[in-house]
C-alpha cells in the first residue's frame, strides 16, 4: 500500500464541544498518523475564499457562516491509503447514513455541522498555496518549504481553468491570475518539486485560447521540466452562471487530448479525467495521447455538484470496465 498525506479539518460544531481528542483518537485507532495540527480562527470572508467552488449552491453563505463561528483545527494525516481510510473513518457526509463507529455517525448534528471535512482526492494546488500566503502574510514560496517540510512532495495542478485573461476575468476572477499561478509551479520546480497543469475546457473559450494555454505550459516546462502530466478537464455547465452553455462533446474531449499531446510532446504524461469525461470516453482517450486515467477516488463531489452522472468512485476494476480497455496491438 501506498504511504499517503492528507488534509483534515475539524470543524466549528466539533471544536465547539471539545472533540478533538476523541476525533483524533478515531483517526489514530484507524491506523492514521497526524503529523501536522494547527487551531486557526478563520473570518466569513476567508471562508468564502475557501469554499468559492460552492458560491452558487444554496448553502454556500450558511457554510461559510459556519465554518468562521468557532476555530477549527487543520490537520495533516499520514498513513496507508490515507485519502481513502480518513474517507472511512469520517463516514457518509450525511450522519443518518453513515456507518456505525464512523466519526459522523458519533459526533455530527446535521448535514451541515457534519464535524469534520476530509479531502477526496490528494490535491493541493497553486490557487491553494496562493490562498494560504495571502492569509498568513507569507511569500509563495515561504508556503511551498512549509508544506515541503511537512511532507508535500507535489502538487497536482488544479486551478489553472484557462490562462487567457479574457476567460480567467469571467471564469474565476477571484482566483490567482495566470502570472502568479504558472510563478508558483516554477517557484516549485525550483525547490526541487514536480507538479502537473490542467486546463478547463468547453465553456467560452475559443480554439486559440485553448492553444495560448497549452503553449504557456510548454514554455514552462521547456524552462524548468518540472511537469510531469497535462490534465484536460471537461466543463460542466449545471449548477453555475453558465448553466445555459452545452458540455463538450466527446469527440471535442479527444481532439482536446489529442492536440495536447501533440502540442506537450515535452511534458512525459497526458491524463483523462473519467469523473470528467465518462469512463468510456476516457478509456478511448488512450487511443488519442492519454496514458494515464485520473480519479482515484471515493467520494468525489465537485464535478457531481456541477452535474457529472459518473460514478463517484470506481472502488475495484470492474468486470465491465476490464473487458472494455482497449488492447494495443
Amino acid at each position: 500500500m501506498a504511504t499517503e498525506r492528507t488534509l483534515s479539518i475539524i470543524k466549528p460544531d466539533a471544536t465547539k464541544r471539545n472533540l478533538t481528542g476523541k476525533i483524533n483518537a478515531k483517526f489514530e485507532e484507524a491506523g492514521l498518523r497526524i503529523v501536522a495540527q494547527k487551531r486557526i480562527q478563520l473570518t466569513k470572508a476567508q471562508a468564502g475564499k475557501f469554499y468559492e467552488v460552492h458560491a452558487e449552491r444554496p448553502f454556500y453563505d450558511e457554510l461559510c457562516a459556519f465554518m468562521a463561528s468557532e476555530p477549527v483545527v487543520v490537520q495533516v494525516l499520514e498513513g496507508d491509503n490515507a485519502i481513502q481510510k480518513n474517507r472511512e473513518v469520517m463516514g457518509a457526509t450525511n450522519p443518518a447514513d453513515a456507518a456505525p463507529g464512523t466519526v459522523r455517525a458519533e459526533f455530527a448534528e446535521s448535514v451541515g455541522e457534519n464535524s469534520v471535512h476530509g479531502s477526496d482526492a490528494p490535491e493541493t494546488a497553486a490557487v491553494e498555496i496562493a490562498f494560504f500566503a495571502d492569509l498568513y502574510g507569507r511569500t509563495d514560496e515561504q508556503i511551498l518549504r512549509e508544506l515541503m517540510a511537512a511532507g508535500l512532495d507535489s502538487l497536482p495542478g488544479g486551478g489553472a481553468e484557462g490562462f487567457a485573461e479574457r476567460v480567467r476575468r469571467k471564469l474565476c476572477h477571484d482566483k490567482c491570475g495566470t502570472d502568479r499561478y504558472l510563478d508558483i509551479h516554477r517557484t516549485a520546480h525550483r525547490l526541487g518539486m514536480r507538479t502537473n497543469v490542467t486546463m478547463l475546457y468547453g465553456h467560452i473559450e475559443t480554439d486559440e485560447e485553448r492553444v495560448d494555454h497549452m503553449l504557456r505550459a510548454r514554455a514552462l516546462q521547456d524552462e524548468t521540466g518540472g511537469f510531469q502530466a497535462f490534465i484536460p478537464l471537461a466543463f460542466h455547465p449545471d449548477n453555475n452562471q453558465m448553466r445555459k452553455l452545452p458540455a463538450p462533446t466527446a469527440v471535442d474531449t479527444l481532439r482536446v487530448h489529442a492536440v495536447a499531446r501533440l502540442m506537450l510532446d515535452n511534458v512525459p504524461h497526458i491524463k483523462a479525467f473519467w469523473i470528467a469525461t465518462g469512463v468510456e470516453t476516457a478509456q478511448t482517450a488512450l487511443w488519442f495521447g492519454v496514458d494515464d486515467l485520473d480519479g482515484t477516488v471515493q467520494e468525489e463531489q465537485i464535478y457531481h455538484m456541477a452535474g457529472a452522472r459518473t460514478p463517484s468512485a470506481l472502488p475495484r476494476l470492474s468486470s465491465r470496465l476490464r473487458c472494455q480497455w482497449p488492447t494495443r496491438r
